[in-house]
């Protein structure tokens, strides 16, 4: 099971991500979820330890699953998921 903490200091286990969540894999979550608290590409990928190219590719796939095309669009979605609890 991962853990997730989101920004506002609470703790999100993967069992309970919100139902648009479960459309990604494991690592796309990871990458939703920092991109969701506001960082850059560059920072995720020291975060998570992956190159900036791993990064990129989340997120491409990403917006391609969840038929977003921005990072404030993605934000957005994951927030609204989150307040509602999926």
């Amino acid at each position: 099971m991962c853990w997730y903490v989101p920004q506002n200091g609470g703790i999100l286990s993967d069992m309970q991500a919100p139902a648009v969540l479960d459309l990604l894999t494991e690592s796309e979550r990871r990458v939703v979820l920092l991109v969701a608290e506001g960082l850059t590409n560059p920072q995720i990928a020291s975060r998570l330890f992956v190159s900036p190219q791993t990064v990129k590719t989340h997120m491409k796939n990403v917006f391609r699953k969840l038929k977003v095309s921005s990072r404030t669009e993605l934000t957005a979605l994951v927030v609204r998921e989150v307040g509602r609890g999926g």
